[in-house]
């Protein structure tokens, strides 16, 4: 489960220097601070070949219950009508320092690489019709967590490098495929230890 992440202001230079290095001026505005489900950040795209990055609100619209879906299950997006498209066609990498999750006594832990490199999830979008408005949203791709996430929850994003994060958007890599990488190594953060991030 992914349901909030964080940037600092460090972001969009790491991330230009990785995969962005090809486009001047694309990668502004990455988020620094936390991101929280029905806000518009910036996600990367693969567009004819190329990347780029573009503005898009944080969960789908939910039919059958109301509010948003804000994640989806990397083993069962083929299946879901609200996904499978999505998965095919559209897939977007959503660009962080790090993600939050709660633990069982609802404690706020973050995560981050040990390395302290940008993470990049997985993630899928589409357009949908807002007041009458056509936006782009995105959702972010979950598996079981690893030995570092699974002390506080049984989920955690789809997490790349950056070459990894490229082959995601240019290349049609199947659910057993991503469920089969590795993540990136992480670090648990408590709350307290996350204030000089900001």
């Amino acid at each position: 489960m992914c349901c909030r992440y964080y940037g600092d202001h460090e972001l969009e230079e790491d991330i230009r220097a990785q995969i962005l290095y090809k486009k001047k001026g694309i990668g502004q505005g990455l988020p620094t601070g936390e991101i929280r489900p029905s806000e518009s950040p910036l996600v990367l795209t693969a567009m004819d070949g190329e990347i780029a990055a573009m503005p898009m609100s944080w969960g789908f619209r939910n039919p059958a219950h109301g509010g948003l879906l804000i994640n989806a299950r990397t083993e069962t997006v083929e299946e879901k009508i609200s996904f499978r498209d999505s998965f095919a066609f559209h897939r977007c990498i959503v660009p962080a320092r790090g993600f939050y999750e709660w633990d069982k006594s609802r404690q706020l832990t973050g995560f981050t690489r040990e390395d302290n490199a940008p993470i990049y999830m997985a993630g899928v979008y589409r357009a949908e019709n807002r007041d009458g408005r056509m936006v782009s949203v995105f959702v972010v791709l979950t598996r079981p967590a690893d030995e570092i996430v699974t002390p506080v929850h049984d989920r955690m994003p789809v997490l790349f490098s950056a070459d990894g994060a490229e082959i995601y958007m240019k290349e049609k890599a199947s659910p057993s495929d991503l469920l089969a990488l590795d993540p990136p190594r992480l670090k648990c953060l408590r709350t307290y230890e996350q204030i000089s991030l900001f």
